[in-house]
């Protein structure tokens, strides 16, 4: 059976729990995902995150959430990945690849015009795996704050 990759649905997240309960591990995460809040990514109305999910023979291999990014001082939206996974037994076959070529025809369909994505800094293979994939490095600076909001 080849390869496929879909978009996810609501009826997919055990999958997408087990994917994210992974990279967590791998990275010494210690999130746990909250099926309550994936229930409800499914169901935010024009929100643009999209999960794609990656199976062979029936088996779950890869797995990306993606979101458009305006970015404004470029005049131009990007498809942010903000996450990425291939199982372990999977890696080296060409999953990320072919993942990663899905991503690019999504967002090429939806006007944008670049990818962007983020790996941990002492997570140097995954790095040397996106410049492989066509990525370059981007200097990125500055101080990042949140504000938490009040629910009334």
């Amino acid at each position: 059976m080849p390869h496929i990759i879909r978009t996810a649905t609501v009826d997919d997240i055990p999958t997408i729990t087990d994917h994210i309960t992974s990279l967590c591990e791998h990275h010494g995460d210690t999130y746990v995902a909250d099926v309550d809040f994936l229930t409800d990514v499914f169901h935010l109305a024009d929100s643009g995150i999209t999960m794609f999910l990656g199976e062979t023979d029936g088996h779950p291999t890869s797995f990306a959430l993606v979101h458009p990014w305006g970015a404004f001082y470029q005049n131009t939206w990007r498809a942010n990945i903000h996450l990425f996974h291939i199982h372990a037994e999977f890696r080296g076959r060409g999953y990320g690849r072919k993942m990663m070529d899905h991503i690019r025809d999504w967002a090429l369909c939806r006007g944008m015009t670049q990818i962007s994505v983020a790996a941990y800094l002492q997570n140097e293979p995954t790095q040397q795996i996106y410049l492989k994939l066509g990525f370059k490095r981007r200097p990125m600076g500055g101080a990042h704050f949140i504000c938490d909001l009040e629910n009334p």
